[in-house]
């Protein structure tokens, strides 16, 4: 009975998004994709709902009832920002794209402030706050569609970006940056031949080695010596901020795709240059997580002994899973259950510590769940942290199988 009851519903649904498509070509037009909206929000579709308003403002600029179409995103947004993570991210992602002066109203200042009060800011996005209301706009932008996983969103936005009267190379970077790191690279081939187009000779110039690096990067997703071979030819001196998180993104990949050898070698120059970096637990993190796949616990006590115990066990530290895995492989497996048992619940827990909370029980593979509103980098962390905790626990067929499900997570 159930069933038949959701057969009728689909019908009624179809039978729905049919009438509306019978706007198109009439003045009423946009309220096509005002009505199929309506069906994909009952329907629970949130992609689907925001890509009929995105089709409705592309195809209706001009036409004047538009505003009713702005007028419900708008409140779309307000609304799934209470309800619906993935929705919201959407929503936002059309307003401040599509509708800047909605964009600077108070109300969505604020919404967008909380926002990104609350969200994490990987370390790789190098600049993310600015006083100027339009490169805080683009930064969201930017922000949006890395969370999204829409390539097109920050190619658009770095279209935009390049309309300024001054180059923010900064902020170009970091786009490219998440372009690669989301596994577009051929749109960020072309982004950076676009950026070279509109760049006056002074500026190539002036800009020289972040394009190199950018070049290093795009290149480096696919030939791991190329970026190795770079490494290696920097003189003897700390890393810039740019430079590394271009090695963070070598040895990152060297790990995922087991290239041990080349994960050997980066650790060997990391373990000289980055001693004063910024980011040195975001490295330390990721070197350790090689050493762990070594099984070699000398060197990983070597690196962690520049820390106390209490800000290793601190969730809020970069290496507090990491911590967890070398206690696994030394100690037992057990400690690590009861270690993550002391976890504070939290809906959306930082990218570092996601992996304790999958094992903690305190995010489930459910639809209703964590991973139904989780983003694609988020997984990608997850599994890459739950491959390394297994083969601390010398469960390999387990780490083999997490460690396959990080090759789904990029948008190629």
């Amino acid at each position: 009975k159930n069933q038949e009851s959701q057969e009728k519903r689909e019908g009624f649904f179809d039978l729905a998004l049919e009438e509306f498509g019978k706007l198109r070509g009439t003045p009423g037009a946009p309220l096509e994709y005002l009505g199929k909206s309506f069906v994909y929000k009952e329907l629970g579709e949130y992609e689907e709902e925001a890509k009929c308003f995105e089709l409705a403002l592309r195809r209706y600029r001009r036409n004047p009832i538009l505003s009713i179409v702005e007028e419900q995103i708008v409140f779309r947004m307000h609304e799934s920002s209470r309800q619906h993570r993935i929705g919201a991210y959407h929503f936002i992602g059309l307003v401040t794209r599509f509708l800047k002066e909605w964009a600077e109203r108070p109300s969505t200042v604020k919404l967008f402030m909380s926002l990104q009060k609350n969200w994490e800011i990987p370390f790789f996005i190098l600049h993310p706050k600015e006083e100027d209301a339009e490169l805080k706009r683009l930064s969201l932008c930017f922000g949006v569609g890395f969370w999204l996983a829409k390539p097109h969103i920050i190619a658009e936005s770095i279209e935009d970006l390049l309309g300024r009267p001054i180059v923010a190379i900064g902020h170009l970077a970091d786009a490219i940056f998440l372009l690669a790191e989301l596994g577009a690279i051929s749109t960020g081939i072309q982004m950076v031949e676009r950026i070279r187009s509109i760049l006056s000779d002074n500026e190539k110039e002036r800009y020289k080695e972040t394009l190199h690096l950018l070049d290093i990067l795009l290149r480096t997703y696919d030939d791991l010596e190329e970026g190795l071979f770079w490494l290696q030819s920097l003189p003897k001196r700390p890393l810039t901020k740019e430079e590394e998180r271009l090695a963070w993104f070598l040895l990152r990949h060297a790990i995922d795709y087991q290239n041990y050898p080349i994960a050997s070698q980066v650790v060997k120059i990391l373990l000289t240059k980055h001693e004063k970096e910024s980011d040195q637990e975001i490295l330390d993190a990721c070197i350790v997580e090689y050493l762990l796949y070594q099984n070699d616990s000398e060197q990983i006590e070597k690196v962690l002994k520049k820390y106390t115990v209490e800000e290793l066990s601190q969730e809020s530290s970069p290496l507090y899973f990491v911590y967890t895995c070398y206690l696994v492989l030394t100690v037992g497996v057990q400690y690590a259950f009861a270690h993550f048992a002391k976890l504070l619940d939290i809906s959306f827990p930082r990218s570092w510590v996601l992996g304790a909370h999958f094992l903690a029980g305190k995010i489930q593979m459910t639809p209703a769940g964590w991973f139904n509103r989780s983003f694609m980098w988020e997984r990608r962390v997850l599994y890459q942290q739950l491959a390394l905790f297994w083969h601390s626990a010398r469960d390999e067929e387990k780490s083999h199988y997490w460690r396959e499900l990080i090759k789904q997570e990029y948008v190629n």
